[in-house]
């Protein structure tokens, strides 16, 4: 960051420097010119070269004074924004830290369901059904379950998003339902499996 920091100075300083000097030269120039005019004086050449480079080394010098002044504020709102991003870095470690600890402790998949909490009864229904025989096909399960096409497809996607029932291939246009270990686990726990 430091090497970054003194690129950009150094570039800033070139810039305004050399654009500065060509406007001292051409102010220092027309000042002389002036004090001449207004003086009535006649300054030889060597006078008024010592004039000009006096001028010159004084708007250098206040230049300078001036590149200082907004470098040591560009630096100043510089640092500060360093500080901020660190202190959001560590917050940031912390919270990546304390997320790595949870998935560690969570079960081997990353996925942890909550036993605690019972599906709906239709669905509980659903994979009831389902534990007596090795796979059903959709309109089978509608027909057993004793509700609508559209209620019954319902409850067989919230099942299949929580990874309890899933789909084997077959070769003709019904899905052929069956558990998955998840759900297994879920009827033993609740002591709903025969």
């Amino acid at each position: 960051m430091k090497e970054h920091f003194k690129e950009i100075r150094s570039g800033f300083l070139r810039a305004i420097g050399a654009t500065a000097l060509a406007l001292i030269i051409a102010a220092a120039t027309r000042v002389v010119s002036v004090i001449n005019v207004l003086l009535g004086l006649q300054l030889s050449e060597a006078m008024v070269l010592r004039i000009r480079l006096g001028l010159v080394g004084l708007a250098a010098l206040l230049l300078v004074v001036a590149c200082a002044v907004a470098l040591r504020r560009y630096r100043g709102r510089t640092r500060k924004k360093i500080a901020s991003l660190q202190s959001e870095s560590a917050k940031l470690q912390a919270e990546n830290t304390d997320l790595k600890q949870k998935l560690a402790s969570q079960d081997g998949s990353g996925l942890q369901i909550n036993t605690e909490q019972s599906l709906p009864e239709i669905q509980e229904r659903i994979l009831k059904i389902l534990s007596a025989v090795d796979s059903m096909i959709d309109t089978e399960l509608e027909k057993t379950l004793g509700v609508g096409e559209q209620l019954a497809r319902y409850h067989v996607v919230e099942l299949l998003r929580s990874r309890m029932i899933d789909t084997e291939p077959t070769y003709d246009t019904h899905s052929h339902w069956e558990l998955t270990h998840k759900a297994r686990a879920y009827l033993v726990k609740r002591n709903l499996l025969k």
